[in-house]
C-alpha cells in the first residue's frame, strides 16, 4: 500500500532511509519542506535521496499537485495537510501527552528532562492529541547539545517509520490507543526566545545555548551598546559573592573570554560570533559590557 510522505529535517531524512531500506514501492510520493530559520534543514539531502531512488518528489509549495495516497506520514512537518480522517500519521518529537506543540525537543533539553523520545500518532484537529500507535524513548545526560540529542533519536524515527509502514500494510495488529495522562504544551519560538535572559541561572542558560545550537541558529546575547552576538558555546564557572549583583554584567575577562553574571552562578562565553557576519565577537569591544533583554 503506497503512502505519501511529508518530510523535513534530519529526522525526516532518516525516516525516508528506513522506508527505502524496507521497500521503496511503499512510497507513492514525497513532499519536501524547507525551513530557513535553521542552518541546515536537510531539504537538499532529502531531495537528492528521492532522485537517487527515482521517487516522485514535490516541493511543499507544489503540494496541490500531489497524487492521492492510501495513507500519509508527516515527520518534522510544520504545515497543515489535507488528508482523510485517520489516514494521516505524525511522528511527534516528545513523549506525548507531554510537550504537545512546537519545538518540544528544545524545550525538553532546556528543562533538563532525562527522558526524551518520539510518538507515532494519528493526526486530528486538536494538534498532537491523537491516539498513539507507538512511542519510544531514550535517556539523555547533561551537558548535551541539540545536535547530539537529535542523533540519539534517529534510530527511534527509523523504527517508528517502519511501524507506520507495517500498520498500514496490515502487519501490525495493535491499534492506536488514546493518550493518557495530563498534557503539557510547548509554545512556538521566535527570535526573542533566542535572547538569553541573564536573570536565569547559569545552568539553565548553558542548557539553552546547547539546545539552540546547530542545526538551529544559536542563542543570542544582546549588548545594549553594540547589538546582538550569537553564542555557540559556553561553560558554567564557580560563583563568587557579589555585593551588588547585576545579572548580565561582565565580571572578568580571561584570555579574551568574558564571564557573565547570571541570576545564579556565572557563565563563561567560549565561542561567539557577530549576529550578521561570520566573524568572532570575542574579545568583546569593551570590558564594561552589559547584556540585557530586548526591551531594556
Amino acid at each position: 500500500m503506497a503512502v505519501g510522505l511529508f518530510l523535513m529535517t534530519k529526522k525526516g531524512l532518516y525516516s525516508l532511509k528506513a522506508i527505502l531500506e524496507h521497500d521503496k514501492k511503499d512510497i507513492a510520493f514525497v513532499v519536501v519542506g524547507e525551513d530557513k530559520s535553521v542552518q541546515n534543514d536537510y531539504s537538499k539531502d532529502i531531495k537528492e535521496l528521492c532522485l537517487k531512488h527515482d521517487l516522485v518528489v514535490f516541493d511543499r509549495k507544489a503540494v496541490d499537485n500531489c497524487p492521492k495516497a492510501s495513507y500519509y506520514l508527516a515527520v518534522s512537518w510544520r504545515w497543515l495537510i489535507d488528508a482523510p480522517k485517520d489516514r494521516l500519521f505524525v511522528i511527534h518529537d516528545s513523549l506525548l501527552p507531554r510537550y504537545r506543540g512546537f519545538n518540544p525537543l528544545v524545550s525538553c533539553l532546556i528543562n533538563k528532562e532525562t527522558r526524551i523520545g518520539a510518538s507515532l500518532i494519528v493526526a486530528n484537529k486538536d494538534y498532537d492529541s491523537g491516539p498513539i500507535l507507538n512511542q519510544m524513548e531514550t535517556m539523555v545526560s547533561y551537558p548535551v547539545t541539540i545536535s547530539e540529542a537529535i542523533d540519539s533519536l534517529l534510530h527511534i524515527y527509523k523504527e517508528l517509520s517502519l511501524d507506520f509502514i507495517c500498520y498500514v500494510n496490515g502487519h501490525r495488529p495493535e491499534k492506536p490507543k488514546p493518550q493518557t495522562g495530563t498534557p503539557t504544551y510547548s509554545l512556538w519560538r521566535d527570535i526573542d526566545d533566542r535572547v538569553l535572559d541573564w536573570d536565569r541561572s547559569a545552568a539553565e542558560l548553558k542548557r539553552t545555548v546547547d539546545a539552540l545550537g546547530y542545526p538551529y541558529k544559536g542563542a543570542l546575547a544582546l549588548d545594549k551598546d553594540e547589538g546582538y552576538i550569537t553564542i555557540h558555546s559556553c561553560e558554567e564557572v564557580p560563583d563568587v559573592k557579589i555585593e551588588n549583583r547585576k545579572a548580565g554584567k561582565v565580571i572578568r575577562v580571561e584570555d579574551g573570554l568574558p564571564t557573565v553574571v547570571c541570576g545564579k552562578g556565572l557563565l563563561k562565553i567560549i565561542s561567539a560570533t557577530d549576529q550578521w557576519r561570520d566573524i568572532s565577537a570575542l574579545p568583546l569591544k569593551k570590558f564594561r559590557t552589559q547584556f540585557c533583554l530586548p526591551l531594556c
